[in-house]
């Protein structure tokens, strides 16, 4: 065993009791979700909470998301923690007028995307007294249960890296209980390059979530990862093909 690989190992059984930390809390946040005790809310718009753990790829999903609800006339506000935001690089600047929230100006794709502090329900509000056009939310969230209660649950990961595969933090990315991941609706895998085995993935997906949740592929641009190429999506599982107008259709059924 080389040194880098001791060293890994050593951390791991030195960060162990922080990893046991982050899991007692999913389960306890959980608990406390269902049975109400946790203080959440729920707005008439509909919310999009879209769980990844800390990749850059969640980004074009992002943008992904935000093109779907254009293209059938809707106006989603994408809401990005600060901190988020700042780890994938994304241009901030302040916007007139707004007191909770600034603007993310970089990608463009994003649509109407901006950075809150803290707390998403006040910028979740301010963004409905400032713009009545918008008329749904997508959330990026690490946790699947905290302040905001979302009507469609997405999980999206890339192939390569599946989410079921993270450990806790800070190990890893995953701050979510796998047994949570039967709540999620759809799951988005992302992938560039070789063409990956859709049924093998679906199948796998199936072990965490319930059996009726929608499966599809985005395949990324391999010149430019921010930008989605191909939809692969099947009706019934078994085989999946480029169908980018069906599987839109489907989501926005889901939500509205």
């Amino acid at each position: 065993m080389n040194t880098f690989a001791v060293m890994i190992s050593i951390s791991k059984i030195l960060l162990a009791p922080l990893v046991g930390m982050t899991a007692f809390f999913a389960f306890w946040r959980k608990r406390q979700f269902e049975t109400g005790v946790w203080k959440s809310v729920e707005f008439e718009l509909p919310t999009i909470a879209v769980l990844s753990s800390e990749d850059h790829r969640s980004v074009p999903v992002w943008s992904f998301v935000q093109s779907m609800l254009r293209r059938y006339d809707h106006q989603g506000a994408l809401l990005v923690d600060k901190r988020a935001a700042k780890y994938r690089a994304l241009s901030i600047e302040p916007m007139a007028d707004a007191e909770y929230f600034d603007q993310i100006t970089t990608p463009t794709n994003l649509g109407a995307a901006y950075a809150y502090a803290n707390n998403p329900v006040i910028a979740m509000s301010e963004s409905v007294a400032m713009f009545p056009e918008e008329d749904c939310f997508v959330i990026p969230k690490q946790k699947l249960y905290n302040e905001v209660r979302h009507h469609l649950a997405i999980l999206t990961m890339d192939v390569v890296q599946p989410y079921w595969k993270e450990s806790y933090w800070p190990v890893g990315g995953r701050f979510e209980a796998l047994k949570g991941l039967n709540a999620i609706d759809v799951v988005l895998f992302t992938f560039s390059g070789s063409v990956p085995d859709f049924k093998f993935w679906r199948d796998k997906t199936l072990v965490f979530c319930h059996s009726e949740v929608v499966v599809a592929f985005l395949e990324l641009d391999s010149m430019n990862d921010e930008e989605v190429k191909n939809v692969y999506y099947s009706t019934d599982g078994s085989e999946f093909v480029a169908d980018r107008d069906t599987f839109e259709s489907l989501f926005i059924n889901l939500l509205f």
